[in-house]
């Protein structure tokens, strides 16, 4: 959880272009107004800044219910741990096979 937290924040805000999704989005966006890309790679530019914008913001909804799944999962847990209701198990009684 903290590992996966940090690594998150740290692709989502760091200032080095080669780290940071929001900071490699924006120095190809500079590159391609000033003009200082190759032709083929300004062809593809628009793509790869709407790729890190997106790869931003889907790590930004993958930590956000990692973090909702936890506070759930100690939720549960001190409701469990305290003998308040918790919702029973929907698991199905094992049932061997018949099959040879």
């Amino acid at each position: 959880m903290t590992i996966t937290s940090t690594a998150a924040y740290q692709k989502i805000f760091s200032e080095d272009v080669r780290v940071g999704f929001f900071a490699a989005a924006n120095e190809l966006s500079v590159k391609l107004a000033s003009g200082t890309l190759p032709p083929e790679k300004a062809a593809v530019a628009p793509q790869l800044i709407f790729n890190q914008h997106l790869d931003a913001f889907l790590t930004m909804f993958f930590v956000a219910v990692l973090w909702v799944v936890l506070i759930d999962m100690f939720r549960m847990c001190w409701k469990s741990i305290n003998s308040q209701q918790v919702l029973p198990s929907s698991e199905e009684v094992y049932v061997q096979t018949v099959l040879q």
